[in-house]
């Protein structure tokens, strides 16, 4: 995977996480203390900074959701790059 498709895969993903988190009426500190994470590292991810998958599913738990539904839409991004 190329750096470009890299960038686009953490874009969507952390905007999966901002969106399931506004839906939430969840502000960035809180779902930062449900993760186990610092507030400022979880606006990094939701602007898309890449982060570990161990890291993907503490946020997933913490929202309640599952880790594809952090992925969804990956796929499409990736697949449209390819062509």
């Amino acid at each position: 995977m190329n750096e470009m498709n890299r960038s686009r895969m953490f874009k969507v993903m952390g905007e999966n996480i901002r969106n399931h988190r506004m839906k939430q009426l969840q502000t960035i500190e809180e779902l930062a203390e449900k993760a186990n994470l610092d507030d400022k590292n979880l606006g990094e991810i939701e602007r898309g900074k890449g982060f570990h998958i161990s890291t993907c599913y503490q946020i997933s738990r913490a929202l309640g959701i599952t880790v594809e539904d952090i992925f969804a839409g990956v796929d499409e991004v990736l697949t449209t790059d390819d062509e």
